[in-house]
This record gives C-alpha cells, sequence and structure tokens, in this order.
C-alpha cells in the first residue's frame, strides 16, 4: 500500500536488511518484497497490497522474520509471515534452506497449518533458530483448541526445544481436550515444540521472547471442569535451552547434565542447557500476572500486571541491578547484557515515563554516557557487583517532555524508542507528531545516521529533516507507526498522516 512503508538500517551480510543486496547499509532505505506468485528473483520495492499492519519484526544472527495482518481480496483478515537473510539451517523454513541469500522479504508459508485452520499469531528468533505461534481460527473447524509451537533452524544448546535433531515432526493426534492435536505435518524442517506434554487444560501462548540461545513463552490456561485438582494457577512459565547461567531460573543438575557440561566454577550448579520445555522456577514471582517477558544472552526478566520486575540470570554485567526496585513499570525490553524498563512517573520532578537501563554500557548502550564510557548525568551510578567500568545504571538522556513513550526496542546492543508529542496551537487543535531516537553500538550503521560510530545519548534519528530520507517526498506527512532491532538491525515503518491505521 503507498500509504504503508517499511525502512531499515545496519548489517547486512546475508540480505536481513530486505533491499536486494548485502552491503551494510547505514541510513534508512525502503525494504523490498518477492510478490508471493512470481519467481524470487522478481522484486516490488513497497509493502505488498493487502497488508493494513506490521505486528512485529524479529531477527537473529542473520535472518529477520516480519509478521503482518493481511486483508484479502474478499475483505477476510489472515497474518502473513515473510522472511529475508540466511535460510542455511532451515530457520526461513523449508523452501528457503537451497538458496544462498534470500535479499528480499519473502513469504514463509505452512500450508498443512493453514488448510487445517491455524493462524500465525506471533514468531521469535534467536541466533540461527525461528519460532512460530499457530492460533486455531474459532469455528473453522480446526483440530486443535490450544496454540501450536513450530520451531526451525538450528539446535545449537537446545534451542529447537525439542529431544534430539533426529525427532523432528510430531505427526498425529491427541484425543485429550487440554492437548494439541496436530495437522498432518509432511515437512521434517518443521518442528512441533512440546508445550502440551506439560498441561493438560486447553491453552493460549500468550508471550514469546528468545535471546541467542534461550527460549521463554508464558502459556494461559483455559478453565474447564476437568480441571478440578490441577494447578490453578492461570499461567504457566516455561523455557528451554541454554541455562548454564541461570537464565531460565532454577534448573535441577541431572547426573548425565554433569558429565556435558564444564560450569564448577559457578556457585549454583546449573546444566548447559535444557533439550525441552520445562516449567521454570522463579522465585517470587506470581505466575498468574506475568504480562511481559524479555531476554538477554544470559538473563531474563519479566513484567507483571502490577508494574514490578523479577529477574534471573547473570548480574555479571550488572544488567539485573535495581530492578527489583523498579515500580510503574509499563514497557520491558533486554539488549543482550543490558535491561531497560520505562517507568511512569510519579513525582512532581518528572512529567510522563523515563527509561532506567542497567548493564553493560561498553558501547553506549545504556544511553547514559559519553564517548569515555564515563558518567554524563547525575542520575548515573556504578554497580559494585562488576569490575567492568562500563557497566552501570541510571535514566538514559531521553528528552521526554509533551510526550509519551510509546514503543521501545532493543536489538543486541543499541536501542531504539518511539516518542508521541502533542502540541496545542492557539486555536486549541492538538495535533500529534512522532519522532524515533536511539543510541547503542553502531558498527554496522544501524542507527541510520550515515555513520558508525557508537551513539552513547539518545539522538533523534527520526524525522531528520526534509533530506533524512529522500525515498519520501516530505518526511513531515509520514507518521512512525512501528519501530523494531534486532542484531545490528533496525526498522521503522511509517505510515501517512491523513491515513487510518
Amino acid at each position: 500500500m503507498a500509504h504503508l512503508r517499511l525502512f531499515s538500517c545496519g548489517s547486512n551480510a546475508k540480505g536481513q536488511l530486505s533491499n536486494s543486496n548485502t552491503n551494510d547499509t547505514y541510513t534508512f532505505h525502503s525494504c523490498s518484497f518477492i510478490p508471493s506468485s512470481s519467481d524470487i528473483r522478481d522484486t516490488v520495492s513497497s509493502v505488498p497490497h493487502g497488508v493494513q499492519h506490521i505486528h512485529k519484526i524479529v531477527g537473529g544472527a542473520n535472518h529477520t522474520l516480519l509478521l503482518v495482518e493481511y486483508k484479502g481480496f474478499d475483505g477476510v483478515s489472515h497474518q502473513h509471515l515473510y522472511g529475508c537473510g540466511d535460510p542455511s539451517r532451515g530457520q526461513l523454513g523449508p523452501d528457503l534452506i537451497e538458496h544462498s541469500n534470500v535479499t528480499n522479504f519473502t513469504r514463509i508459508q505452512f500450508p498443512n497449518f493453514e488448510d487445517e485452520g491455524f493462524d500465525v499469531v506471533d514468531v521469535a528468533a534467536a541466533w540461527e533458530t525461528t519460532y512460530v505461534v499457530f492460533r486455531p481460527r474459532k469455528g473453522q473447524g480446526s483440530p486443535s483448541e490450544c496454540d501450536i509451537l513450530v520451531s526451525m533452524g538450528s539446535n545449537d544448546m537446545g534451542d529447537l526445544g525439542i529431544a534430539s535433531a533426529q525427532s523432528t515432526t510430531v505427526i498425529g493426534a491427541s484425543s485429550g481436550k487440554g492437548k494439541a492435536k496436530l495437522p498432518n505435518i509432511a515437512q521434517p524442517q518443521f518442528n512441533i515444540v512440546p508445550i502440551s506434554t506439560l498441561t493438560n487444560r486447553p491453552y493460549q501462548i500468550t508471550k514469546l521472547a528468545a535471546g541467542p540461545h534461550h527460549v521463554v513463552v508464558i502459556v494461559e490456561q483455559t478453565h474447564d471442569q476437568k480441571s478440578a485438582g490441577q494447578n490453578s494457577s492461570d499461567q504457566l512459565i516455561i523455557g528451554w535451552g541454554a541455562c548454564r547461567h541461570g537464565q531460565l531460573g532454577h534448573i535441577p543438575m541431572s547426573s548425565s547434565s554433569k558429565k556435558r557440561t564444564t560450569t564448577a566454577c559457578l556457585k549454583t550448579m546449573y546444566p548447559l542447557f535444557i533439550p525441552t520445555p520445562a516449567i521454570l522456577s522463579i522465585p517470587s514471582i506470581k505466575p498468574d500476572r506475568v504480562v511481559g517477558v524479555a531476554a538477554g544472552n544470559q538473563h531474563t526478566v519479566f513484567l507483571t500486571s502490577d508494574g514490578t520486575l523479577y529477574s534471573v540470570g547473570s548480574n555479571r554485567k550488572s544488567q539485573l541491578e535495581g530492578l527489583e526496585n523498579l515500580a510503574s513499570v509499563g514497557q520491558l525490553g533486554c539488549s543482550w547484557n543490558s535491561t531497560y524498563a520505562v517507568v511512569t512517573s510519579q513525582d512532581n520532578e518528572t512529567e510522563g515515563c523515563y527509561i532506567v537501563a542497567t548493564g553493560s554500557g561498553e558501547r553506549g548502550q545504556l544511553g547514559i554516557s559519553n564517548s569515555e564510557g564515563s558518567s554524563s548525568s547525575s542520575s548515573m551510578k556504578r554497580a559494585d557487583t562488576s569490575n567492568e567500568s562500563c557497566n552501570g545504571t541510571g535514566r538514559t538522556a531521553l528528552p521526554t517532555s509533551n510526550g509519551k513513550i510509546v514503543k521501545l526496542a532493543c536489538g543486541s546492543e543499541h536501542v531504539l524508542a518511539v516518542l508521541e508529542r502533542y502540541s496545542v496551537s492557539p486555536q486549541m487543535f492538538q495535533s500529534k507528531s512522532s519522532e524515533v531516537w536511539g543510541w547503542g553500538w553502531n558498527e554496522h550503521g544501524n542507527l541510520g545516521l550515515g555513520h558508525n560510530q557508537d551513539i552513547h545519548t539518545p539522538v533523534k534519528i527520526w524525522p531528520q529533516g526534509q533530506d533524512g530520507n529522500r525515498e519520501l517526498s516530505d518526511v513531515r506527512d509520514w507518521i512512525v507507526v512501528g519501530a523494531w532491532a534486532g542484531c545490528g538491525t533496525s526498522w521503522l515503518a511509517v505510515r501517512r498522516s491523513n491515513c487510518a491505521e
């Protein structure tokens, strides 16, 4: 659609920016899409007709996944999944695995699921692994009452969530009411993650988060007459993958895992990884109140409905420092070695909201220090738990007056924040404008500033003025409706200001 555009910048070694080449891009450029019915070499340079909304963009080491809402000619909306970048480990599905690089967004189709009445509702990416959540359509005769989670790609550190690389496909159905009845799948590259083995109740997957090598899902169980006597909690916290730093909570060390790992130096013994899903034990957390989850490299953070945070995993770089003391948190994000919380102010000195950042600031990703790594804000506090001088905690230097933070996007070591600002004219007409600010690691030009120098305090990256993006006639006519960050990549979705959402 002409009124919806998608731009990307940053690392592009495998074509993960979807701009028809494999060169790093230091400024935001328009993404290209492969028409669904044409050869992979034919491209279009805009968001396909029928796409109403971009729900989510996630990135692994060198691959990108895009989840959109698509309305067909019949007026019915469905979710479509696109992918680009490195397909070599199967992370873009079986149809693209033979291609060297996929340099334009190409639709990833799951005909067996779609024919059985399932829609894609969520997606996540680990280093070289992809996770897709399918939900049965209501009234479509789906064989399951439960969501189904599919993994595809690399199985390093148990990333796929299956017992072994050989037992990749689960075929058949279960007669139990709470079990996920599975469509008959012939492609061995699609793996059913056995979430259903952990509950006998119908469920939906409400949250999905992946670090480079560990995954956490929040499962919402529904009540039925057969639930009596079972776990009364509405939620289960489930995870798998790398866990030797405690990023999956307390995982007991089995006798077999002791033989496979070298964690004797750790005060608390954890296995190197767990290859299949397990119900996680998170200290002090009330599992029926989790509304958000974010995963770093060696840590995981949970947001509960009362605006408080709970965390597990490594604090070596201060990535967990002071999180338990925060209140009124509305948004949560993690980079590899840092944590970010959008806090609603409750004092008279600060209006609106602000971002608290804690962890590694080596590449400026905390947004509270200068280019030498020293403090540039009185709110900066060095953490005593680490010997690394660039670790710390404090408020980012993001100017939020007359506005609010509507989106926080955390990449591997850089951060984007979308601000909405409101202004009132003398005629009392209220207008809204959107801005994107960024900071942190910029080696691949992933902040879109035209250079590759790290940014240690937030700078406005959209709009940059009339010449900020030469692909748009006037950037002031466009409002940012989405921002996402990956492994050295950034993404912005913009819509004409006079077009409805």
